[in-house]
């Protein structure tokens, strides 16, 4: 590699850079050769690239350990698939998952939208459906005496 060459393919001057694979001058800061394609290796200078993140986790932000509301109903709603505990867990989903989109809307940082809006979905499906299969059960024991 020459003295001055940038990782990538391109050879700086003091002034300018040429691409070490077609010699094509180049514009200081530029990523990519026009001529050829080839790769500079130089971070793009734009003034409104955004910067890095440093407040993601090991899950790459997939789950909302900021907002637990959204998160725990999330998991009622899951649960609330289960016979027996589904209509009280189906509930509190509902409630976890208003109270999490409501945080989420207060402070968009907490992340957790998409799981607060599974729990108000799931929770108003599995409600209605255990609500609605409770109801048969006792009309049908009403009916039998």
């Amino acid at each position: 590699m020459h003295a001055g060459a940038i990782p990538g393919g391109c050879m700086t001057t003091t002034s300018s850079m040429n691409c070490s694979r077609c010699q094509q001058q180049l514009p200081l800061g530029a990523a990519f050769c026009p001529a050829c394609g080839a790769s500079c290796g130089a971070p793009p200078t734009s003034p409104t690239a955004s910067p890095s993140r440093t407040d993601s986790d090991a899950t790459g932000g997939l789950i909302p350990y900021k907002n637990p509301k959204a998160l725990w109903g999330y998991y009622c709603a899951i649960f609330s698939l289960l016979p027996i505990a589904g209509l009280p867990l189906g509930i509190i989903a509902i409630v976890l998952g208003f109270l999490g989109l409501r945080d989420y809307r207060r402070e968009p940082h907490r992340r957790g939208a998409a799981h607060a809006w599974i729990a108000l979905i799931l929770g108003s499906v599995t409600t209605i459906g255990w609500g609605t299969a409770l109801a048969m059960m006792v009309t049908a024991m009403m009916g039998s005496m």
